[in-house]
Order: C-alpha cells, then sequence, then structure tokens
C-alpha cells in the first residue's frame, strides 16, 4: 500500500511539475519478453509520444508536453492529448522524429486536456479539467456537443483521466482523486455510479455491456450489476512491479493490455511500463526501459504501423 500511495501521489505531481528526461535513440536499452506487436504509447516524463516495433526498438518519436491520451488513426495519422491541447500529427516515418500538425484543439492554463477519442463521425471527444466537461469537436473546429461535469475536486489537473463515449453514446467518466467512475447520458445527467476505488484512471466499455475499469493498483471488470466478473491485481502477476495502473485495452481473444505508470524494478519483480495478460492472468509479453519513463496509454499496431483490424476497446 506504501508503494502504491507513493505512485498515486507521483502520478498527480507530475502533471504539474516541468519533465527534464532526455531521450536518444542510440542509448535506449530495452527489457522485451515476447512482444508480437509495434505499440504507440504516451511517456510523462519523456514529454514525448513513442512508436515502438515488436522488436522494442523505437521507431519514431514526437515531443509534447506530459502527452497522455494517443491514437493511431484509420488514415495513419496519430491523435494526441497533451496538457493544454489535442493534436492531430501526419508522421514523418523517415526521420523517425516529428511531423506535420493537420488538426489541433488547445485550451489555456489552468485548463488541461488529459483524454481524446477519436469518434465514428469523425468528431474528436476531448475531457477540458478545470472547466470539467466534455465536448464534441469537428475538424473546423466547432463544438457539437457538450457535457458539464461535475466533481467534489476542486484542482483542475486532478479531476478526472481517460474519459470514453460508448457505443450508446453514455459518457463514462473516472474521477481521479474523488476516486468515483460514473456513466452519463447525452445530457449530461448521471445514469450510473460505479463502486468506489481511489485514483480510476482508466474506463472501457465491453462489446458484451462489461466495463474494464483501472483504479487502486487493479484492473477490474464489472457486470451491469456491478457484479466483478474480473479482476487484475498484484498479487495475480508476482514478477511485475505494480505501480499505478492507468491506461487498459481488451483484446478479442480475451487478453487485456495494461499500462503500468511509475514502476520502477524492485528486487525480482520486473519494472515492465507495458504488459499483456490472458484472462487467467498469465503474462504473455511484458517491456521496461529506462528510456521509456512513465508510459500513460497504449495502443497496439499492425506490423506496418496501422490500427489492427480488429475491434478497439480501450
Amino acid at each position: 500500500m506504501k508503494n502504491q500511495s507513493l505512485a498515486i501521489f507521483a502520478f498527480c505531481l507530475c502533471m504539474v511539475l516541468p519533465c527534464t528526461g532526455v531521450y536518444s535513440q542510440e542509448t535506449v536499452k530495452n527489457s522485451v519478453a515476447g512482444v508480437t506487436s509495434p505499440c504507440l504509447f504516451s511517456s510523462h516524463t519523456k514529454d514525448k509520444v513513442f512508436l515502438m516495433d515488436e522488436l522494442g526498438k523505437i521507431r519514431w518519436e514526437y515531443a509534447c508536453r506530459h502527452p497522455q491520451d494517443v491514437w493511431m488513426l484509420e488514415n495513419g495519422n496519430i491523435l494526441v492529448a497533451w496538457y493544454y491541447a489535442v493534436q492531430e500529427i501526419k508522421p514523418d516515418f523517415a526521420s523517425g522524429r516529428g511531423g506535420e500538425i493537420v488538426w489541433e484543439y488547445k485550451t489555456n492554463a489552468p485548463n488541461e486536456i488529459p483524454n481524446c477519442q477519436p469518434l465514428p463521425d469523425g468528431n474528436v471527444m476531448i475531457g477540458i479539467v478545470g472547466e470539467c466537461r466534455l465536448i464534441e469537436v469537428d475538424r473546423q473546429g466547432k463544438i457539437m456537443h457538450e457535457v458539464k461535469l461535475e466533481t467534489t475536486e476542486k484542482t483542475p489537473h486532478s479531476q478526472f483521466r481517460f474519459c470514453r463515449k460508448t457505443p450508446e453514446g453514455t459518457y463514462l467518466v473516472p474521477f481521479t482523486a474523488e476516486g468515483a467512475v460514473r456513466e452519463y447520458d447525452a445530457n449530461g445527467k448521471v445514469i450510473r455510479e460505479f463502486p468506489k476505488a481511489s485514483t480510476p484512471v482508466g474506463v472501457v466499455r465491453l462489446p458484451d455491456g462489461n466495463t474494464l475499469i483501472s483504479a487502486d493498483g487493479k484492473v477490474t471488470e464489472y457486470a451491469p450489476d456491478d457484479r466483478i466478473v474480473w479482476q487484475l491485481g498484484a498479487n495475480d502477476v508476482p514478477g511485475i512491479n505494480i505501480a499505478a495502473l492507468t491506461g487498459i485495452q481488451r483484446l478479442p481473444n480475451g487478453n487485456t493490455i495494461v499500462c503500468n505508470w511509475n514502476t520502477q524494478p524492485s528486487g525480482d519483480k520486473a519494472g515492465a511500463h507495458i504488459f499483456e495478460v490472458t484472462h487467467d492472468k498469465q503474462v504473455v509479453w511484458q517491456v521496461e526501459s529506462d528510456d521509456f519513463g512513465q508510459v500513460a496509454a497504449c495502443q497496439l499496431l499492425t506490423p506496418d504501423f496501422k490500427p489492427r483490424p480488429e475491434p478497439l476497446w480501450r
């Protein structure tokens, strides 16, 4: 519990402290076990988005301040939420870094933007802390829909993290400091409140109606009646040092991808920043590196760095 509390404190603190880490492709030394898919991920302390191939080598990077949510789009562009902005980047894979900003939406301090989500209609759902609201924005920057939120936390960066719009048109919001996850209808009415758990970060609606939540050092799958039907905790993966679990992705085969924010090696436990685990809690692959920093979110890709063809639940 002490290590978990420190990780939670660091997760909130990192949002307001400047990052000084420097990345160099020549110095990356990864510990990779069984990785079978390229992966796009965000790193707080390195102030960058990275694209890693199936061998654990960084193939592309994009510098931005405290990136959190990140997505590979069908057109090959990358959507990232970082501090005061959401940007769509056309990556320059030839040079291995940077690219052209083809779209962006910005806010101003003390507001911050911890999450974004590409929607089927081409719009982007954006969560803005400080203003404490969700907006859907079209590609001309027009706000098409807004959901106002309420939380007991007044400090902007601690209000919420990876909000998601569900296929049913509702909105899932993990209120990080409050320790609450609520579901809202399109009019902003609370229609469900999940069991309390400290520091919720990720929340995903699954196709069977269950909901996957990362909170309190665990990943928990809730049935519609709030029964726990699956849960992953530190004791289930004894070879990994669990810190603050953040971004999550459920694969069609039932496996789960987990981002392990602020982890470090500890004794015989690996500081695995990202790992895949089966339904019966066997680790399929894991990756760790001092050069990755604190990983908030990730997405698995095809070998040619495109979104996987199967449904994306994250």
